[in-house]
C-alpha cells in the first residue's frame, strides 16, 4: 500500500508481527524514490518509483529488492523483482 500523497524519501516498514508476517512470513520496507521516466512495452511513462526490501523467513525467492512504477490512471507500469536467489523477476504493462 502507497500512503497518500507519497512524496520521495518517504518510507514504512512492515515487520514483525503484522499481517503479513503472520499469513506469509515477510517483513520489509518501502521507500518512494520519486517520479521517473520508465519504458514498457505499453508505452513510456511518468511513474511514480517505489523500491521494497523484503525478507520471507525460509523463501530466497521471496526475499530481495523489489522496484515498482505506478502511473497516474494506469496503476502498475513496471515492476522489476530482484530475488535473493540471484533470480529476477519483471513485470510490464503490455497495452
Amino acid at each position: 500500500m502507497l500512503p497518500e500523497y507519497p512524496a520521495a524519501g518517504m518510507s514504512w516498514t512492515a515487520a514483525t508481527p503484522g499481517r503479513d508476517w503472520q499469513a506469509d512470513g515477510v517483513a520489509g520496507t518501502s521507500k518512494v524514490l520519486g517520479v521517473q521516466k520508465v519504458k514498457a512495452p505499453g508505452g513510456t511513462f511518468n511513474a511514480l518509483a517505489v523500491r521494497s526490501t523484503l525478507a520471507q523467513r525460509g523463501y530466497p525467492w521471496g526475499s530481495g529488492t523489489r522496484t515498482s512504477w505506478f502511473s497516474p490512471g494506469r496503476g502498475l507500469v513496471k515492476l522489476v523483482f530482484r530475488h535473493g536467489d540471484g533470480s529476477v523477476s519483471n513485470v510490464e504493462l503490455v497495452k
